[in-house]
């Protein structure tokens, strides 16, 4: 199992949403997230169908690794992770 990077100390998780002029910014829940990334020593790791486990505890599915084609020797498209929400550096979530 990987080891995720935790975000640097006061830092928020980078939220990204469809924006609709005139309405508020959303702030969503994790689990309602589209995808997330991740890092894993220089590698960005995007997850998918995120599920929460626990509070503060989350599991997905490996959708790929950044940049394309790179191979982690602990992780590849297709696996179950889990990961905390300090590791978790941004979210997106579609309407």
């Amino acid at each position: 199992m990987p080891d995720f990077d935790n975000r640097s100390k006061g830092m928020g998780i980078f939220r990204v949403a469809i924006y609709k002029p005139g309405k508020v910014l959303i702030d969503f829940p994790i689990e309602e997230s589209e995808d997330v990334i991740l890092h894993s020593g220089n590698y960005s790791v995007i997850v998918r169908n995120v599920q929460k486990e626990s509070e503060g505890k989350f599991k997905g599915i490996v959708l790929g690794i950044e940049l394309p084609g790179t191979k982690l020797d602990d992780i590849k498209a297709g696996d179950i992770v889990t990961f905390s929400e300090d590791q978790i550096i941004s979210a997106s979530k579609r309407e």
